[in-house]
């Protein structure tokens, strides 16, 4: 396949792994706000019903006590002080009662911060895996761009390696001019074919150099990605 064939499939190839790899990541980003609506409707729910129960409650407890008040209006006259009990002691039924409510209280507050904190842990967490994730994925595909830069490069090296003409061999000794008159002519052609393969040369050489850049980018983005793993790792 010719070079510009080749660099044009590779680029087409290119541009779709980016569309891709674009709208994986706005699919990624509608999940998780999604998720997360979800997730703070059903907190909302199950904090109204709780508050509605406690409610419920206290209005049976409050009927309960009616009851008991109306009850006792009817008791027959007579000797209904004898052998009463006095009954529980007021103040202290209403301080064990605001006690109650109180720890209540503090019980759900507690609840409603551990659940807040986890749900941030968890959001955290998930926000950290998906950025892991995204450059990742970001990192291979650059790491396969290079890799398609250095196959090209290489297949440029052996296709000028197989079109370079063989070395001109030493010219046999020349009579001289006014025997020859074409060694003008014969000499001129031995400095081109020497100033083409000096060119030929050069450009096998810039290969080489870019190879060798091609490797040490390689090399450093590696470093770079193992190193920022650990950081990832140790805030984990």
């Amino acid at each position: 396949m010719p070079v510009i064939q080749l660099r044009e499939q590779c680029a087409r190839k290119e541009k779709e792994e980016d569309r891709l790899l674009l709208h994986l990541s706005l699919e990624m980003d509608r999940d998780f706000v999604r998720k997360a609506k979800e997730m703070e409707h059903m907190r909302m729910r199950n904090a109204g019903t709780t508050a509605q129960y406690n409610h419920e409650k206290a209005l049976e407890k409050e009927a309960r006590e009616a009851n008991k008040r109306k009850e006792a209006l009817h008791v027959p006259m007579g000797n209904i002080f004898a052998n009463r009990d006095s009954g529980p002691d007021r103040v202290l039924q209403g301080r064990q009662l605001s006690d109650g409510l109180q720890e209540q209280i503090s019980a759900k507050q507690i609840r409603q911060t551990t659940e807040r904190l986890e749900k941030e842990r968890e959001d955290r967490v998930l926000r950290e895996r998906l950025a892991r994730e995204v450059k990742e994925s970001t990192l291979q595909v650059h790491m396969q761009k290079l890799h398609k830069q250095h196959l090209q490069q290489t297949a440029l090296a052996e296709q000028i390696q197989t079109l370079r003409p063989p070395p001109a061999p030493s010219p046999p000794p020349l009579p001289s001019s006014a025997e020859n008159p074409f060694a003008r002519s014969e000499s001129l052609m031995f400095l081109y074919q020497k100033e083409k393969a000096k060119q030929l040369y050069q450009e096998q050489m810039a290969i080489i150099r870019q190879k060798r850049e091609y490797e040490a980018r390689v090399r450093e983005m590696e470093r770079k990605h193992s190193l920022e793993r650990l950081a990832l790792s140790r805030r984990e």
